[in-house]
C-alpha cells in the first residue's frame, strides 16, 4: 500500500509540473508524435471517452510539418488529431491562410474540416469564402458543399459545391455557378477555373453577358483577363438584333472581333450571312465571310467564296466566283469590289450580268457598274450582249458595251456599243464602229460606215437609223453615201446609191427604197420564169424602187431621169457597177458564234 501511494503522488506532481511549464510564454516545443505544441497559456490532460487527450487553452499555436495553426483552444489526441475552436487560423507556407470558427484536423491524412459563420481561405490575392470547408494540406486542395465565393478583388465566382487547388490555382465549381467581373457576368452549372491564368472552362450550358452582348455555349473556355472566349459546342452570340451561330465561336472582347468556324451564320435583322467561316468586326461593323459564303439584306444577295462587307459604308468586296442577285439584276464574276459611298462597283473575270426586266444580258472580262444609275460598262475580252426573247434573240459584240436606265421608274434601257461592233439576229445582221439602241422606241443608231444585212439585201451609209418592230427591221434611214445592194444569187446585184436613202421592210424583207439626192440605180430585169433579160442603169435626183421576193417590181423616178437598158449578153457587168459597190460577204456574221 505504501508503494502505490508514492506512485500516485509522483504522477500528480508530474501533471502539476507540466501544467506550470505549458502556461509559460513560448515554452520549448513538445513533440506529441507529429503535431508540435509551440504555445498555449494553459494545458492539461483530460479523459474523453476513455481516451487521455491534451487540452490547450489561450493563444494556442501548433505546428505540423509546413503548417501552423492558431486558435483560442485545442484538443489533441495521440493520433495527431486536433479539434480547434475560436479564431482558428491555419497558415501554410507564406501564401495560404485559412480562417474559421472551428477545425477538426486529422494529422495522419493532413486534412482539415473547417466551419464557422464565415470560413475564409486566402491565397495571396485570391479569397475563398464559405461556411464549411475541407482542406487537404498535402495537396493544398480545398473542397466545399455549401455556397462559396471565390474572389480576386475584380472577379467574384460563387457556386454551391466545388474544389479549389491553392497550389496551381485550378478550381472546379458545381451547381448554380455565377461569375461576376468588371465588364461581364457568367452563369453555368459546371465550371473549371484557374485563378492564376483567369481562364474558365465550360462543362455545361453557359451564358456570358458582356456589355450588351450575350454568349451561350455548352462547352468551351473564357479568358477573363484578355476578355476572350472560345466556344466549341452549340455556341450562340447575340447583341440586340445580331445573332451568330457556328460549330465554334471565338470572341475577343478587347478587339470586338467575333470569329465563327464551321456552318457559320450571322443575322442582324434583314441582314443575313453564312459560310464556313465568318469573322465579324463588331466595333467597325465589318463582316469577313469565307468558304461558300453568302450575304443578303433587304435589296440583294451575294454568294461568293470570300466576302468582305462593311455595313456602315455598305461597301463589299468578293474573291472567287461571285453571284450578286439584286432583282431584277444578276451579276456574276470571279471578283467584285463595290463602294456605296462612291456608288461604283467593279467586276473582274468571267463577268455575266443580266437584267430580267429588260431581258438583256452581257458577258465580258471586266465591268464597271453604278447601282444608283442602273449603269453597267462592260469591257475586256470582247463583251457579248444578248437581248433575249421568245421570238428572236439579238446578239451583239464590241470592245465596250454600256447599258443604262435613263428613267429609274422605267424598265426600258439604252444600250451603247463602241469599236468593232458586230451584231447578229435572224432578221438582220450588222457591223459598224459604234451604235446606240433604245428599247423604249426600238431604235438603233449606227455610226461610222455601218453595214446592215437583211435577207438578200445589204445596206451601208455613213450613219443609219434602224426602226424595229417585233424584233424585225421596219424602216432604215441611211444618211450620207447611202448604198443598197440586193441579190438572189450573189452573181448579179441590184444596186441603189444616193446621198440619203430610206428603206422600208415587210416581214424582214426589203419592200421599198426611197433615194434622195444624186440617185443612181442598177437593177436586173427578169422575165416570168425568173430569167435575166437585161440590166437597167438609171440616174436622177430622186427615185422610189419597189421590191417583191428580192426582185425590183417597179421604179418611180422624180425629175428628169437618165436611163439605159442593156441586154444581158451585151452588158459589161463589172463596168456598169456603181462606184463604191462591194458585196461584203466575208464581213457578214453567219451566226452568234461568228461575232
Amino acid at each position: 500500500m505504501f508503494n502505490y501511494y508514492k506512485i500516485i503522488i509522483c504522477i500528480g506532481l508530474i501533471f502539476h509540473f507540466l501544467n506550470q511549464n505549458i502556461a509559460q510564454v513560448a515554452p520549448p516545443a513538445v513533440d506529441t508524435g507529429g503535431v508540435e505544441i509551440l504555445q498555449a497559456r494553459l494545458g492539461e490532460f483530460v479523459l474523453i471517452k476513455n481516451e487521455m487527450v491534451r487540452k490547450l487553452v489561450g493563444s494556442v499555436c501548433l505546428r505540423h510539418k509546413d503548417a501552423l495553426m492558431y486558435c483560442d483552444s485545442a484538443i489533441l489526441d495521440n493520433l495527431n488529431n486536433v479539434i480547434a475552436r475560436g479564431n482558428v487560423v491555419i497558415r501554410q507556407a507564406d501564401s495560404i491562410n485559412i480562417f474559421a470558427d472551428s477545425v477538426i484536423y486529422k494529422g495522419f491524412t493532413r486534412t482539415a474540416d473547417l466551419s464557422g459563420k464565415e470560413v475564409a481561405l486566402v491565397n495571396n490575392d485570391k479569397k475563398l469564402f464559405t461556411k464549411r470547408l475541407n482542406y487537404d494540406l498535402k495537396t493544398k486542395i480545398a473542397t466545399y458543399d455549401t455556397k462559396a465565393t471565390l474572389s480576386d478583388g475584380k472577379t467574384n465566382l460563387t457556386s454551391k459545391r466545388g474544389t479549389y487547388n491553392a497550389a496551381n490555382g485550378d478550381a472546379f465549381f458545381k451547381e448554380k455557378v455565377i461569375v461576376e467581373g468588371e465588364t461581364f457576368s457568367l452563369k453555368t452549372d459546371t465550371l473549371k477555373f484557374n485563378t492564376q491564368t483567369n481562364r474558365a472552362v465550360f462543362l455545361a450550358p453557359t451564358l456570358i453577358i458582356q456589355d450588351s452582348s450575350r454568349i451561350y455555349t455548352e462547352a468551351g473556355s473564357y479568358d477573363i483577363g484578355n476578355s476572350t472566349a472560345h466556344l466549341t459546342k452549340n455556341p450562340q452570340y447575340q447583341k440586340g438584333a445580331q445573332i451568330a451561330t457556328a460549330d465554334s465561336i471565338t470572341y475577343d472582347g478587347k478587339t470586338k472581333f467575333v470569329n465563327l468556324q464551321g456552318h457559320a451564320r450571322f443575322e442582324d435583322g434583314a441582314k443575313k450571312a453564312k459560310g464556313n467561316t465568318i469573322r465579324y468586326d463588331r466595333q467597325n461593323d465589318i463582316s469577313y465571310i469565307e468558304g461558300k459564303g453568302s450575304y443578303e439584306d433587304e435589296t440583294q444577295k451575294i454568294v461568293s467564296d470570300s466576302i468582305r462587307y462593311d455595313a456602315k459604308s455598305k461597301l463589299y468586296a468578293t474573291k472567287g466566283r461571285t453571284v450578286i442577285n439584286n432583282p431584277p439584276q444578276i451579276l456574276e464574276a470571279d471578283a467584285v469590289d463595290y463602294g456605296q459611298e462612291s456608288g461604283t462597283g467593279y467586276a473582274l473575270g468571267n463577268v455575266f450580268w443580266k437584267d430580267t426586266s429588260s431581258k438583256i444580258s452581257i458577258r465580258c472580262e471586266r465591268a464597271t457598274y453604278r447601282k444608283s444609275e442602273d449603269f453597267i460598262k462592260a469591257y475586256g475580252g470582247r463583251p457579248m450582249m444578248t437581248n433575249f426573247s421568245d421570238k428572236d434573240t439579238l446578239w451583239l459584240r464590241a470592245d465596250t458595251i454600256i447599258a443604262l436606265r435613263e428613267n429609274p421608274k422605267d424598265s426600258m434601257r439604252t444600250l451603247q456599243a463602241f469599236r468593232k461592233v458586230r451584231m447578229y439576229q435572224k432578221g438582220f445582221q450588222s457591223v459598224c464602229d459604234s451604235l446606240t439602241y433604245t428599247q423604249k422606241d426600238s431604235l438603233f443608231r449606227f455610226f461610222y460606215a455601218p453595214i446592215i444585212w437583211s435577207d438578200t439585201s445589204q445596206l451601208s451609209a455613213d450613219t443609219m437609223l434602224v426602226f424595229t418592230k417585233d424584233k424585225q427591221m421596219e424602216k432604215v434611214l441611211m444618211r450620207g453615201q447611202a448604198f443598197v445592194a440586193n441579190s438572189k444569187d450573189e452573181v448579179f446585184f441590184n444596186e441603189i446609191k444616193g446621198r440619203h436613202c430610206t428603206s422600208f421592210f415587210e416581214n424582214g424583207k426589203i419592200a421599198r427604197v426611197l433615194v434622195e439626192g444624186n440617185a443612181e440605180s442598177i437593177y436586173y430585169i427578169m422575165d416570168e420564169k425568173n430569167a435575166y433579160i437585161g440590166v437597167n442603169k438609171t440616174i436622177c435626183s430622186e427615185m422610189m424602187l419597189h421590191f417583191a421576193d428580192g426582185k425590183v417590181q417597179k421604179i418611180r423616178f422624180f425629175a428628169e431621169p437618165k436611163a439605159k437598158m442593156t441586154p444581158m449578153k451585151k452588158a459589161d457587168h463589172e463596168a456598169i457597177q456603181l462606184k463604191g459597190f462591194k458585196w461584203w460577204r466575208e464581213k457578214r456574221p453567219k451566226n452568234h458564234h461568228d461575232l
